[in-house]
């Protein structure tokens, strides 16, 4: 829930800076599309390019859905835990002050 939260500042903030709704469309998905299929979520990082796996196994798609699949399937999470929450941390403190500061250019 916290991650979804965080990235929720992210879709205020392309929404408000894009110019129509179709232009939004677009410029959320684009920053996705790449983190998901370069992640974990669909096979194991192992199995990439090793310039590609570097990339995989420390971006945010992979820690979250690491850490869930810990959390269902039991097992050790901590330092999972700690990365997925950082990630979330840090997605927030930029994106939020970023979308509140557009939202302010917006309506004023």
């Amino acid at each position: 829930m916290a991650f979804a939260y965080a990235m929720t500042w992210v879709m205020a903030y392309i929404g408000l800076v894009a110019k129509t709704p179709e232009a939004a469309q677009s410029a959320g998905f684009l920053p996705i599309f790449p983190l998901v299929l370069a992640s974990s979520v669909f096979l194991p990082t192992e199995t990439m390019p090793i310039w590609l796996q570097s990339f995989a196994d420390n971006q945010p798609i992979t820690i979250i859905a690491a850490t869930l699949r810990v959390l269902f399937l039991g097992g050790e999470v901590g330092i999972l835990l700690w990365h997925s929450l950082a990630w979330t941390t840090v997605i927030v403190a930029v994106f939020a002050p970023l979308a509140v500061r557009q939202y302010r250019r917006t309506v004023s």
